[in-house]
């Protein structure tokens, strides 16, 4: 009988192992769930304090632009001040803030223009005139290629002037 005894000590230390085995994987496999639960909950609060905070950007552009003259539009208006506006503001703010500027969208250059009738020439001369003023280094001859070259891109025929057009663009090699 004592024999039977001690031989069984022995499966039931082995039935302890092994529960204490089984416990200890649960245990750090719920940790690691727990940690990834926190994990998305964080990331959720950012996300959604990320949404607000643009919300709000967005709402003071609107209030911003609703209070200015349409009559006349320059940067020197409010909105031209815009990001100044939106550092005033983070100023009485704790935490993420929102950035940002106000640009009138007619004071940029429309490259699809280039392709329209009637204002192609003025369009070319005002893309020019933008590498002069930025001071590229660049001569007449590789601008009026990158020109033709944005023109050839833009247009629907397949006629190359001086760019490159369909049948160039698909002997590419997928990137």
């Amino acid at each position: 009988m004592k024999r039977l005894f001690r031989d069984s000590r022995g499966v039931v230390l082995l039935l302890v192992l092994s529960m204490v085995a089984i416990l200890t994987v649960m245990v750090v496999n719920f940790s690691a769930d727990q940690g990834l639960d926190i994990e998305l909950a964080y990331n959720f609060r950012d996300s959604l304090q990320a949404q607000y905070i643009a919300r709000a950007g967005i709402e003071a552009a609107i209030v911003m632009l609703n209070n200015d003259d349409p009559a006349y539009d320059s940067a020197d208006e409010e909105w031209g001040s815009f990001s100044d506006y939106a550092m005033a503001a983070s100023a009485f703010l704790e935490g993420p803030v929102f950035t940002g500027t106000l640009a009138d969208e007619s004071s940029k250059i429309d490259i699809n223009s280039l392709i329209t009738e009637g204002q192609q020439e003025f369009r070319v001369l005002q893309f020019k005139r933008l590498f002069e003023l930025l001071e590229i280094d660049i001569t007449n001859e590789e601008l009026e290629d990158l020109v033709n070259a944005v023109i050839d891109w833009l247009d629907k025929d397949s006629e190359t002037t001086f760019g490159a057009e369909d049948d160039y663009y698909e002997s590419l090699e997928v990137p």
